[in-house]
């Protein structure tokens, strides 16, 4: 896309027009007819066939030579890259994703013997082919917490081309005009995530409950004759691994109230805030440390905060159908719970701070 421009005037005003340009359109010269007055905008008809090339290198001046952060890419004539096309059923999110193909690998990539690169949405580039241009595969993620199912997903891997990464080099070298599968070239020497962040080096406190990590961004883009590798620090805040108390502690800048006394409303809300979606593990279930996600807080304090236990499904015919006694969940009065009402005053103790 590019653009034209024309101005006319009368007298002391003047109109700037600007007109889009498309690659292989064709445009002619344009009239206007004001008061009598003829203006004609542009020159002949002229046809553009494909990017505007630099005419040549600067010559006025002294050459500097700059060192920049790009390292060259060598080795990348007749190198084949198969590129696969993705559908995983049912549809998961960007991160469920990465879930399922690194499950992916472990399950039937080594069996395969098939190293390959997944850009998380459904691109998939490989150095060797697969056994079959079109496959399907079963894949299961395993339950991390108690209680739910394991996840099963079936991926289906299509060849989509096969790309010779010489058309690449060849463009690049301006012995070539642009050809189809340039782009798709460049996709495939980049596609995975391009900022790494080592969790082990030494964070910065930024306070209110996050870090600052250094890290290392990398990207492969085009350059005068060959591909580079940029490489450049990166940096980024994370949360800090605190239990959930102390992380609130540090949220709200001051220490928490006893378990008895509930949050402020504008506390509340700001804490709300930053725990919001955030993965949370349970320490306090032995060997089962359940994860859990956060959506909400609740405006009562753990003590306070009860819910009605669903009741169990209706047994079989012939089968017996005696209720456990305790089975609300509520407390009784007096102060007993049942063993229902016992778990879930355990899983209201997670859900609060």
């Amino acid at each position: 896309m590019g653009t034209r421009c024309g101005c006319w005037g009368i007298g002391l005003v003047h109109v700037l027009f600007i007109l889009p340009i498309q690659i292989g359109a064709t445009f002619t010269s344009h009239t206007i007819t004001i008061s009598a007055t003829r203006f004609t905008l542009g020159p002949a008809p002229f046809t553009t066939r494909t990017f505007v090339g630099r005419p040549a290198v600067g010559k006025v001046g002294t050459p500097v030579r700059v060192v920049a952060n790009h390292y060259a890419l060598s080795l990348l004539n007749n190198i084949t890259v198969h590129h696969y096309d993705v559908v995983i059923s049912p549809e998961p999110t960007k991160s469920l994703a990465r879930k399922v193909w690194a499950e992916w690998e472990r399950a039937h990539g080594a069996k395969l013997g098939v190293m390959a690169a997944y850009d998380g949405v459904k691109n998939l580039f490989a150095p060797k082919p697969l056994p079959q241009d079109h496959m399907q595969f079963d894949v299961v993620l395993p339950a991390t917490t108690e209680g739910k199912r394991a996840k099963e997903f079936k991926m289906t891997v299509k060849l989509a081309s096969t790309i010779n990464l010489s058309e690449l080099t060849s463009f690049l070298a301006k012995h070539t005009s642009l050809p189809n599968n340039v782009l798709t070239s460049i996709m495939a020497l980049d596609p995975a995530g391009r900022s790494f962040f080592d969790p082990t080096s030494r964070p910065v406190d930024l306070g209110g409950g996050l870090n600052l990590l250094s890290g290392l961004f990398m990207s492969v883009r085009p350059g005068v004759g060959t591909m580079t590798l940029n490489t450049d620090t990166a940096y980024t805040a994370f949360y800090k691994p605190l239990p959930m108390v102390e992380f609130a502690r540090e949220v709200l800048g001051r220490a928490m109230p006893p378990a008895t006394q509930e949050l402020m409303p504008r506390d509340l809300i700001r804490l709300e805030k930053m725990v919001r979606l955030l993965v949370v593990t349970a320490k306090h279930r032995g060997a089962l440390n359940p994860r859990s996600r956060v959506l909400k807080l609740t405006r009562t304090s753990a003590a306070k905060t009860k819910f009605t236990l669903s009741p169990p499904a209706p047994p079989a015919e012939g089968a017996a159908a005696a209720a456990p006694a305790g089975a609300t969940g509520s407390p009784a009065k007096g102060g007993k719970k049942g063993a229902a009402g016992k778990a879930a005053a355990e899983q209201t103790g997670e859900s609060k701070l």
